[in-house]
């Protein structure tokens, strides 16, 4: 069947190569255990009686994210995969004197096999964003704030009234030095207990409403540019808010900015490999085949 023979001509491809070099290379082993040398040949083995399901069915659905990218004339460099590996690195931020391919080894698998992933979904990805269009009503549902927040010292047990009273008394002292003319950016640095947007302004970017903070949403969706809206309470406390952008009018950077996080939001790799994968006129007896989705109640 095919998952036999791709796996097959796996060994049998490995076993060439390995003719190929005896002459010049020395013999190469998978392990020595106290002595006792596990050889390619029996690791080969190993692998196929042991994990030939998940490795022909991960290979089946390589093989057709492959195809869909010849077909959408998609073209992913080894450059390409070479800079997201050193992405993933510099996101790791391995320990000193600790490789990528040690981390990559210490999960279980090795940078052959994620170079191979990530070649997948460097490929779904291209193709996905081809099929996908950012409309104006899309930009028109996010909006951009900077905001100043007052937070509410945390209590166990019973609420704070005290806490809350200073909190709220806070804010409006920040908002009417506000319209007194401070302007919000400094009233951010010198008030926001927000230490993560302080330093910039109190800006928040680019954000689509959520289900977290809805007097937050509701606040900036139903405001215009330019608007300062104080004593917006939330789980976190107090805001001062000043609404700085409306996606449908965003323009350069920002609206390159927003175009590639609506692009990314609509972008469902795992879902989209899913379909072709069960779509896939596939045969092979090592993996189970795809299961007919129950019907509708």
């Amino acid at each position: 069947m095919l998952g036999k023979r791709v796996l097959g001509l796996v060994a049998g491809l490995f076993l060439l190569g390995t003719c190929a070099f005896a002459a010049t290379a020395p013999k190469h082993y998978a392990a020595d255990v106290n002595g006792q040398k596990i050889t390619d040949d029996a690791m080969m083995k190993v692998i196929y009686s042991w994990y030939s399901p998940r490795g022909v069915d991960e290979y089946i659905t390589m093989m057709l994210v492959d195809e869909e990218a010849k077909k959408a004339g998609v073209v992913i460099t080894d450059q390409q995969i070479h800079d997201k590996l050193m992405e993933m690195q510099s996101r790791m931020k391995l320990k000193p004197g600790t490789t990528l391919d040690d981390q990559v080894k210490q999960n279980g698998y090795t940078l052959t096999y994620a170079r191979a992933m990530i070649k997948a979904n460097l490929q779904a990805d291209a193709i996905l964003r081809q099929k996908t269009k950012v409309t104006p009503t899309d930009l028109e549902g996010y909006r951009r704030a900077s905001h100043i927040l007052i937070s509410i010292p945390p209590t166990l047990g019973a609420p704070d009234p005290k806490g809350e009273a200073d909190a709220k008394a806070k804010a409006e002292k920040v908002l009417a030095e506000i319209k007194g003319g401070k302007s919000f950016e400094a009233a951010a640095k010198e008030y926001s207990d927000d230490t993560g947007t302080k330093d910039r302004d109190g800006d928040i970017g680019w954000f689509a409403k959520g289900p977290n903070i809805p007097e937050f949403d509701k606040a900036v969706f139903e405001g215009k540019v330019g608007d300062i809206v104080g004593g917006i309470r939330t789980i976190y406390g107090y805001h001062i808010i000043k609404i700085t952008g409306i996606g449908k009018d965003a323009t350069g950077e920002d609206l390159k900015t927003l175009n590639e996080m609506i692009i990314k939001s609509q972008i469902n790799i795992p879902e989209w490999m899913a379909k072709i994968r069960s779509e896939a006129k596939v045969e092979s007896d090592l993996v189970p085949k795809p299961q007919p989705a129950a019907p509708a109640k």
